[in-house]
């Protein structure tokens, strides 16, 4: 019975160091949704790595009480939803910007 609990958490522990990787790979790469501007391009860096990482911790760390994994779990999705806000903020900026100046 305990067994697909245990694949489950196997498979999480796996899928949160994947993006892991993945954030750290986006924060290297060129190529970002915003341009590396100082400051305003960090942004999206450095909060969907805070977002992975939170993601990271709350999987991995093995004496986590449930109320401890229910508020990283909201304090996670509420950066990513703010993440997506102000990336979409700054790509309408960015637009209004580029249409502003030709």
């Amino acid at each position: 019975m305990d067994e697909p609990k245990s694949k489950l958490t196997t498979i999480r522990k796996v899928a949160s160091w994947i993006l892991m990787v993945l954030a750290i790979i986006y924060d290297l790469l060129p190529v970002d949704l915003v341009p590396d501007i100082p400051f305003l391009g960090w942004i999206d860096d450095f909060l969907i790595t805070l977002v992975a990482v939170i993601n990271l911790i709350q999987n991995n760390k093995e004496d986590i009480s449930p109320k401890q994994s229910k508020i990283m779990r909201i304090i996670k999705w509420g950066l990513a939803i703010f993440t997506v806000v102000v990336v979409l903020i700054l790509i309408l900026f960015a637009a209004l910007l580029i249409k502003w100046l030709s």
